[in-house]
Order: C-alpha cells, then structure tokens, then sequence
C-alpha cells in the first residue's frame, strides 16, 4: 500500500513539472542504465530511449544507448530535465518494449532529485514484436463425424477474431478423410472458440445435437502445444430426435394418455387423482420445453423456454405430497400449510424475472458464454435442498400409514406402490446430489467432467419421468389401493373399566362364536357393526382391555384357529398355506411374520415341539 502511495505521487510530480515547463538546477547527471535484455534480442540491434524529452521519437540518434563491455546498456543526458516519461525501443514502435508478458507496457518515469544521485538502474524485460515468437504456438488436431460433407471448409471461431465464422486467418487444413490442422498464431494460447463449416447455421453441437458451450482453451504451463478436438456433431446436420429426446417425448405421451384416464376412473381416490393429474400434467409440460430447448430453430425463436423445465423442481415435492395425503386419508387439509409449500415456486418465479425481461439476442449471447450456469446450479442446489426436505415427510408418511394400518386392518396392506415410490425418489435425490459432487470434484481438481454431470443430469430426467408412471399404473391398477380411516382415539373418555370388561366379553363372544377373523379383509369398522359400537370405542377396548392394536388382536386368533386346524386329524392331507388361508391370513409371508409374532417361532417348529 505504501509503495502504492509512493509511486502515484511520484507520476503526479511528473505530470506537474511536464505540465508547467520546470526545470531545476543541475547538480548531478542524469544516467539511464540497463542491466538486462531478453534473450532473443538480436546482437546487432540498437536500443533507442523515446520520451517527452524528443517527442517521442522512437529512433531518434541524439538518444541512443551505448552498450558497455559488460552487456548493460547506458545514456546520460547532456540537458538538465526535472522530470519526463520514457521508453526503451529498437528503432521502431513495433519494436518497443513490453511487460514481463510481452504486452505493451505503461510508460516509465522520472523525477529529478537534488539530494540524491540521479541513476536510474533497470531491466527491459521483453520486446513486444519478439515476444510473441517465444510464445508456444498451439496445433490444433480436428477429428469431424463422418456426416461432415467432403468438400466442407471447416473454420475457427473465437474471442480473437470477433467470432468471425468463416475467417480464413483459421481456416483449417484438411489432412485426411475426417481429420483437419491448424496452427494458431505464437501467443495465441488462452481463448474461446467453437468449431464451424463458414456460418452459424453450420456450428458444431455435440453428440446429442444439443447446441454445446463455447470451448474454454487454457494452455498451461509445460503443457503439449498440440491439441486434439473432436467435432461430436453439427446442429444443421443432427437427427431431430436423439434416443434420449425420444424417451422424454414418449413419456409425455403418456402422461397425456395417464391423465385422461386418471379422469375417467370412479372411485374413492378421485379427488387425489385430480391431485395426481395435476402433477403428470406439470412434469409433462416440463419435460416437453426442457426437449423443445434442445432445438435450435425453437431456442432461437423463444430462448427462454430454457428457464422452463426447472419450475418443477419447487412444484413436485408440494403436489406428490399432498396427493399421498388426499390418497390415505379423507382429513381436511391445512390450507394456511397447503399454500405456505409453494412459497418456494413464487420465489423461483421472482428470481427469473430479470432473465424473462432480457432481450432475446442478450439471453442466447449470455447463455452461450455460460453466463447462467452459476444461476442454474443455484436453482438446482436449492430445488435438491427442498425436494429432500420433502422426501423426508414422504418416509415419514409411509411409516405413519404402516402403524395406522395395524390400527385398523386386521390384514397387511399392499404397501408395495408406496415403496417402490420412495425407492425411485431415493435414486433420483442421489443421482442429482452426484451431479453437484461431481462437478465440484471436476472444479477442485481442474479436470472437464461436463459430459458425467450431463450424463447424470440425463439421468435425473429420466428417473423423473418414470416415477410418473409408476404413480399412474398403480392409480389406474389398484383404484383403491389403500385410505386409512382417522380414528380418534379413547373420545369416549367416560367409559369406566366395567364398561371395557363387557365389552372385552362380547367382542371375545363375537369372535369365537362368529369367527370374525377368518374374513382376510376384516377391518375395524366392521367389528363394531358387528358388535354394535363404534371404532372409536372398540379399539380403546382392543388396546386397553388386551394391550394390543387392531391387526395383533385379530392375528391372534387367526394363529390359534390354524393352529387347532392344523392338529386336527381331518386336516393332515391339507397344506399350511391351506390351513392359513382357511384361518384369514391372505398371503403366505404376513402368515408366518403374525405367527412368528405370536409364538415366537415359526409354524413348522412350534407344531414339531407340540
């Protein structure tokens, strides 16, 4: 800071003295001393000073440097001069010295000082027209698909040459079938360019004919001057459709397809399947724009169907939320919660509106230059955060229907659908959270990991479109998969432990003399039509007076009855699977778990005991 400080005030005494004509008596020479030259200066050239001094001439003989035994070059000035700026040259502007880079540098300065010796002791660190010739001078090594026309002239386009598309300075040479060269110019060695057959129209894209980033070139230090590309494809000559884009529209036909079905079902799930439509609609309409974008006829035309596709990410987690909830319960929902989940999207919206209101040739210049990408990883951390937020209360839900299914059936519910769900949910979640972690791995070790985040991003989508499916199969499959009933629990608060006894006797009545359990459907609602109460009081019967819930109660007895059954010498012709189904128990698996439950050992083994 200090030096900063001191060199500013130094440049303003300059600029003073130079402004005013000052001199000051002489009482020293002024001497100019230069250590060291590059390298590469030629032997026989002269260096010149040029300065306010001479106006500037660059080779002007009254201010040429003599060399010394010793290789430094010196002048001393004959006039007496306050203070003046200056530069060193061979003769020529062309030919004047640069920076350390072997760019143009700024101007030096000098001020006179009285109480010190006027030496100035320095070092010309390059010449701008030499320097460049020192600089590594890329190749380029272009490999072309082989839908590249044969007689198609290939350019380069860039940064350095105003993104002129068919510039001959770089156009390439063709060496063989599908392999071209070019050599850069020396220094030409940090750019951004894109590949082109002499027009925009023409540009290259990559493998999925999607438009492709500008390439970002970098050579480093110690790093190969030859440089290999590969032309992955050319927009004008891309299929339509890529295998990909083609899932993606296959499952937005289908989604349509889901919809008018969802619509035309019956059942008591109707108002979740509106829920339920809504959402396919959503994901549909996002997956469409997000392969509308991939052509360039439509980005061209509507840029920003870009911005698109990502509303889903604050959409989804909210809908398939509610649409669980709808599904499972007829509970009135909390609309003050409701509206309060999608305060998120009304941000996302809010956030993209400076982007909606740019012009549409700035958006593409910005979108081509990678200008959004940090926007659109912010949008995705955040729609990752929120979307897990949900995934979480969406476990939490499955295990809440698991325990108020035990509460109310006597049989396991088919909790298949949810499951399968979750699981999907599961691998999209990680595969999106890859996609951050990969590209911050890409980031710290400095390594190209474009085509794995985009792989993965692909995969994201995909994954994202087939739990649409999933939902719809099962809604249309299995209408009335599940709707567990709300009970409130002991509302009859003033039944007194006498009560509970006889109602203990009736039901154990009820189940003994009627054989209640041998329905596999049996729920509570239809034990207390059968002994005539309410579900309410019959299963604080059930948990109080026998210290269990619904499903082990009702169990119980199923086990016993296959138990009695299966000791019985009318039965010994009869499987166990017979005997359980017989018993109530509608599959094999939920037999053996109650039975494990009950007996603490498996059907087999407790009869062998016996």
């Amino acid at each position: 800071m200090h030096t900063n400080r001191l060199t500013n005030l130094k440049r303003c005494g300059v600029v003073f003295l130079l402004l005013f004509g000052l001199s000051s008596p002489t009482k020293s020479e002024i001497i100019i001393v230069v250590n060291s030259i590059p390298h590469y200066t030629p032997i026989q050239d002269t260096i010149f000073l040029a300065g306010t001094f001479n106006n500037w001439t660059a080779e002007d003989p009254e201010f040429m440097m003599r060399k010394q035994k010793d290789g430094s070059f010196v002048y001393v000035f004959k006039e007496d001069i306050a203070a003046f700026e200056y530069k060193f040259t061979r003769g020529g502007w062309h030919a004047v010295e640069g920076n350390k880079d072997g760019y143009g540098r700024d101007n030096r300065y000098f001020v006179y000082d009285e109480n010190t010796e006027n030496i100035v002791v320095t070092n010309i660190q390059s010449w701008v027209d030499l320097a460049i010739l020192e600089k590594p001078q890329l190749t380029i090594l272009l490999e072309v698909p082989a839908s590249t026309p044969h007689d198609a002239s290939i350019y380069l386009a860039g940064n350095f040459n105003r993104w002129n598309p068919q510039d001959p300075e770089y156009k390439f040479d063709k060496i063989l079938a599908d392999t071209y060269l070019l050599k850069l110019p020396p220094g030409l060695d940090t750019f951004q360019c894109k590949v082109t057959r002499g027009n925009w129209e023409s540009v290259e894209g990559r493998a999925n004919g999607k438009a492709r980033k500008n390439r970002q070139i970098a050579l480093l230090k110690d790093q190969s001057t030859d440089l290999k590309m590969t032309v992955e494809s050319w927009e004008d000559l891309s299929y339509p459709l890529s295998i990909y884009s083609m899932i993606m529209l296959f499952a937005v036909f289908q989604g349509l397809l889901l919809i008018i079905t969802l619509y035309s079902i019956q059942n008591n799930n109707r108002q979740a399947n509106s829920y339920l439509s809504i959402l396919i609609a959503l994901v549909s309409l996002s997956l469409f724009t997000k392969i509308a974008a991939y052509d360039r006829d439509i980005f061209q035309n509507y840029p920003k169907i870009l911005l698109v596709p990502e509303f889903i990410f604050f959409l989804y987690a909210p809908l398939f939320h509610h649409y669980i909830q709808k599904l499972i319960t007829n509970k009135k929902k909390n609309s003050f919660w409701f509206w309060i989940s999608f305060a998120p999207f009304l941000i996302f919206i809010l956030a993209n509106l400076p982007y909606f209101n740019m012009e549409n040739q700035t958006f593409i210049n910005r979108e081509v230059d990678s200008d959004f990408d940090f926007f659109f990883s912010v949008i995705g951390a955040c729609g990752l955060a929120y979307n897990g937020f949900f995934w979480l209360r969406f476990k939490k839900l499955v295990q809440y229907i698991a325990k108020s299914s035990d509460d109310s059936h006597s049989f396991e519910q088919n909790l298949t659908y949810l499951k399968t769900v979750l699981i999907l949910l599961s691998v999209c979640l990680l595969l999106w959270l890859s996609v951050y972690l990969v590209g911050f791995y890409g980031v710290i070790v400095e390594k190209e990991v474009l085509w794995i985040v985009e792989t993965l991003t692909d995969s994201v989508w995909l994954f994202f479109a087939s739990i649409n499916f999933i939902l719809g199969y099962f809604a249309i499959n299995q209408p009335e998969i599940f709707k567990i009933s709300e009970i409130e629990k002991y509302k009859d608060s003033n039944l007194s432990t006498s009560d509970i006894e006889q109602m203990k006797t009736t039901l154990e009545r009820t189940m003994q003399n009627e054989k209640a359990y041998v329905n596999s459907q049996l729920t509570l609602a239809e034990l207390s039509k059968m002994i005539h109460t309410n579900t309410h009081t019959l299963s604080r019967v059930i948990n109080d007076g026998f210290g269990k819930n619904f499903f082990d109660f009702v169990n119980e007895y199923r086990v016993n009855h296959f138990i009695h059954a299966a000791e019985s010498s009318e039965n010994c012709e009869k499987s166990f699977l017979a005997l359980a189904h017989s018993a109530g128990f509608n599959s094999k698996s939920s037999f053996n778990r109650a039975f494990k439950k009950a007996k603490g050992v498996a059907p087999r083994e407790y009869l062998q005991g016996d």
